[in-house]
């Protein structure tokens, strides 16, 4: 079977709350649940120099990039596959 993940959201602006009511719909029509983890490019920042080893699975693993780029976190690859 194929898994999805969404989990990581990077925002100096958005709340978790505002992130759960945007799931909710995405969750329903999947019959699961989401758990986002959301971080302020600060922190995200910090965890990329530090290689927290959680972000770093997610980020070597495939993603997509719903909106930006992360060049500006010295990751360029778009998909999370070379």
């Amino acid at each position: 079977g194929s898994e999805m993940c969404i989990r990581d959201r990077v925002s100096d602006t958005v709340s978790l709350e505002d992130i759960f009511e945007t799931l909710d719909p995405a969750e329903r029509s999947l019959a699961r649940t989401i758990n986002p983890t959301v971080y302020t490019r600060s922190d995200f920042r910090s965890r990329i120099v530090k290689k927290q080893s959680f972000l770093t699975r997610v980020l070597d693993g495939p993603y997509i990039l719903l909106k930006g780029n992360l060049d500006e976190f010295g990751i360029s690859r778009q998909s999370g596959q070379d």
